[in-house]
């Protein structure tokens, strides 16, 4: 989900440098040499000189993870910079083993969900500081952010505004606790639906905001997520209504629910998810009531079970 933190593979499990000497001492030719060494098989090895340089890189990068805005982009060969970015766009052993691995090391929710948006499906690994302007960091582990197409498509090649600080959120290294949406939700009769409104309540976060369209495609997701819950809800009462000696006790047990639900989006998905978002906003409404959800939407057999309900 937006704003939340995923985990970096950890310095104890990974030295992330031996990512770059992997990649590196599998290449061939001349790549080799620029990236690793013109000699690999003396004793003890003559590294390039790039090879010496990037080592420092992953240092700096390391030292900044909270301030990757102070990086200062150098200069390469065209030769170093081809090869440098030829680690991430040629695939190889040690490169799937890194992606694998950054992505395994999450939660069960961010195994599968963006990081930038927490919405759609991971396809792809975003640079976080690009590696256009930044080709030393083309496949260091902490700058390979797990991405949708859509959230790495809109970010693309931006990192830093005119002012120096940075567009994007950084899951890695920042965490957003307070609630900065604010969800609405509306009954309309006339179609007998929902609508949602989101609003952003944070200046800090409106380049992150507008960039990824996450307003548009949380309004989007709302609908669906509570559609879901909705159908829950009906098929919940079909099953369990006849075990309750009343309404009152029935409306005790499902608010119950639902609140626990509420929570556990909290716990997996952030303050800030719009899963959480929607479940908060319900149980805080005054449609959070099963006789409402049961007259406009129930079925035959779910409206029966509540006259039912009723006069027990």
């Amino acid at each position: 989900m937006v704003l939340d933190t995923i985990v970096p593979i950890s310095k104890l499990d990974e030295v992330t440098f031996n990512v770059y000497k992997d990649v590196a001492v599998n290449k061939r030719g001349s790549r080799k040499k620029i990236l690793y060494s013109s000699d690999p098989k003396s004793r003890p090895i003559i590294y390039s000189n790039l090879y010496r340089k990037i080592e420092q890189k992953y240092r700096i990068y390391e030292l900044r993870t909270n301030s990757l805005e102070l990086l200062m982009e150098d200069t390469f060969l065209d030769e170093e910079k081809e090869a440098l970015q030829h680690c991430y766009s040629s695939s190889s052993k040690a490169l799937s083993e890194l992606k694998e691995k950054i992505i395994q090391s999450q939660s069960k929710f961010y195994q599968s969900k963006c990081a930038y948006c927490g919405i759609d499906s991971i396809s792809c690994m975003d640079h976080y500081v690009p590696k256009e302007k930044f080709p030393e960091y083309s496949i260091h582990p902490y700058n390979l952010i797990p991405s949708c197409e859509t959230c790495n498509t809109k970010k693309g090649k931006l990192f830093l505004q005119s002012n120096g600080t940075r567009y994007i959120f950084n899951p890695y290294f920042e965490k957003e606790e307070n609630k900065v949406f604010n969800l609405k939700m509306n009954y309309l009769s006339k179609n007998n639906s929902f609508s949602f409104y989101i609003e952003l309540n944070s200046e800090k976060y409106n380049k992150h905001v507008e960039i990824l369209n996450i307003i548009k495609r949380y309004n989007v997701e709302a609908i669906n997520i509570f559609d879901n819950l909705k159908t829950e809800v009906l098929s919940s009462f079909s099953a369990h209504s006849s075990m309750y000696s009343s309404l009152t006790m029935y409306e005790k047990n499902f608010r119950k629910e639902i609140k626990k639900s509420r929570d556990r989006k909290l716990n997996e998905r952030g303050t800030n998810s719009i899963d959480f978002l929607v479940y908060d906003c319900f149980l805080m409404s005054e449609y959070c009531n099963v006789k409402f959800l049961i007259e406009k939407f129930g079925g035959s057999c779910e409206k029966q079970e509540l006259e039912n309900l009723l006069t027990r």
